[in-house]
């Protein structure tokens, strides 16, 4: 005598019934929270006041980037001036070393 201890295809359909009734409830209270943000006047305030800020930061950001790159380009002239003046110095020593 043996027993059937597999469970029944029927007994995990109410459950999922259950989850989705669930997720659903979910779903419409998210969306009530939102369509409520964003009839809020205290939130379209925030939200003008962020992208201005955010505007704001890009642009000194880009400022920066500019000045930044102006230093570099400078600093860079600077090298290739005191290589090459060392490269004619250099030269000149080898060519009063040479004999002839």
């Amino acid at each position: 005598m043996t027993m059937d201890v597999r469970p029944e295809r029927n007994a995990a359909r109410p459950a999922q019934a259950g989850g989705r009734r669930r997720n659903m409830i979910m779903v419409l209270i998210g969306l009530g929270a939102v369509v409520r943000l964003l009839r809020s006047h205290r939130f379209h305030i925030s939200a003008v006041t962020l992208a201005i800020g955010a505007a704001a930061i890009g642009h000194i950001a880009k400022e920066n980037n500019a000045r930044s790159m102006e230093r570099l380009v400078a600093w860079a002239k600077k090298q290739d001036a005191r290589l090459e003046h060392k490269a004619k110095h250099l030269e000149g020593q080898v060519k009063s070393a040479l004999p002839g």
